[in-house]
């Protein structure tokens, strides 16, 4: 028996990484069987067709894992429920290992497709997320199924290379003609613009974690290409990018001054990108910066003073800054801007600045091969003794030993 929760569990822990999870009873998925293969079909139900036509006597206490001729995995497995009928869970689609040019022409000359479903194939596997076979996602659905069947003593079956039927593969990337827009590629125009908002509200929350697995699948075969030029082409995407990422950091709470700094040197960068793999280099740290913008920037949550001390302080930390200097560029006492500041923020003024100044020193001793002393100066420090002890309190090593 499978409880709700611990269902909705395993759910979200594969929906982390964009993985579907479903459960499918048997009307379910004998009605799915018997449909006619030459009908309009969005490409996960014939993926599912072809998964349950090759496991759908399934062995009782088997977790299945499956992959096609496409490189396209499901993980399957039966139980019965309360009523004591049988549910199917269905986890995928996903791959193993991101597919790239060169296994795609491999798996579209292996599978014969013509060159319309090589089109949309490709577009297809860039939205597929993709999963290592040693995920710990993988350990967990284990022990969900050693749960939901009271045993350790279960077989693992693993089906690969399971050739998909010419016909029913076919409606993948077709609907009846060349000239005609396929239903398939309207649904993956849809899924494009869903991923584009998963995105943009990752970054809008500054969610790292989710944008570090949303890019990481990112190359140039992930890009529909308009034009023939695909150095210009990547460099549009990288341009748009820039534009709508901003716009989400900016919905995340980060002032404009911080917004048109960084816009300005990614737009400065893009125009000197010389490849179509650095333009994807730049466009996963174009979406990582942003979202790392809101992070380190949101200001959206204090009051205006708390908010124009904050990016005062941000812009002028080489400066020999101090309370007393702020709160009279803001016209107010320091008692007051001290309180205010400490109330909505949980720091001191002075313990924003030193954060800000160690941040940034962080920011030029990975990026850069100045010397720590000149870092040192660039980030308002006169003493360098002073700036080593505080660095080393702050990240537990010295100027050096983090370089």
């Amino acid at each position: 028996m499978i409880s709700k929760g611990s269902f909705n569990l395993l759910k979200k822990s594969f929906e982390k990484f964009r993985i579907q999870t479903a459960v499918f009873n048997d009307a379910d998925v004998n009605a799915l069987l018997s449909e006619n293969p030459t009908e309009d079909v969005s490409p996960e139900k014939v993926l599912l067709k072809n998964l349950f036509s090759e496991i759908w006597q399934t062995a009782e206490k088997t977790l299945y894992k499956y992959t096609n001729s496409f490189k396209i995995s499901f993980a399957c497995f039966s139980f019965n429920s309360v009523r004591g009928k049988r549910k199917t869970v269905v986890i995928g689609p996903f791959c193993y290992e991101h597919v790239n040019l060169e296994s795609f022409l491999e798996i579209a000359e292996k599978n014969k497709l013509s060159q319309i479903y090589k089109k949309f194939l490709q577009q297809y596997y860039s939205f597929l997320p993709t999963i290592d076979k040693d995920s710990h996602l993988f350990y967990s659905l284990e022990c969900f199924c050693e749960e939901i069947w009271k045993t350790q003593d279960f077989s693992v079956s693993e089906i690969s290379n399971a050739k998909m039927e010419t016909a029913t593969s076919q409606t993948l990337y077709e609907k009846s003609s060349e000239s005609d827009v396929p239903i398939a590629q309207i649904r993956l125009i849809e899924e494009l613009y869903s991923y584009e908002n998963q995105l943009i509200d990752a970054v809008s929350k500054g969610q790292i974690r989710k944008l570090s697995q949303y890019t990481k699948v990112f190359d140039s075969t992930s890009f529909k290409q308009r034009q023939p030029d695909m150095l210009r082409e990547m460099k549009n995407y990288c341009i748009i990018s820039n534009t709508l990422f901003r716009k989400a950091a900016e919905k995340g709470g980060v002032h404009p001054y911080f917004l048109d700094e960084l816009s300005s040197a990614f737009a400065m960068r893009i125009e000197r990108l010389t490849s179509s793999n650095s333009c994807v280099d730049t466009l996963k740290e174009i979406a990582l910066s942003y979202g790392q913008a809101v992070v380190d920037h949101n200001t959206k949550k204090y009051s205006p003073i708390v908010e124009k001390t904050a990016v005062f302080i941000w812009n002028n930390f080489q400066d020999q800054l101090s309370l007393s200097v702020i709160a009279n560029i803001q016209n107010v006492s320091k008692g007051y801007l001290s309180a205010i500041f400490k109330k909505e923020t949980g720091k001191t003024v002075t313990d924003f600045i030193r954060e800000v100044r160690i941040k940034n020193a962080i920011r030029l001793l990975q990026n850069t091969v100045l010397k720590i002393q000149t870092i040192c100066h660039l980030c308002g420090y006169l003493d360098f003794q002073y700036f080593s002890k505080h660095f080393k309190r702050v990240t537990g090593k010295s100027p050096r030993e983090y370089r």
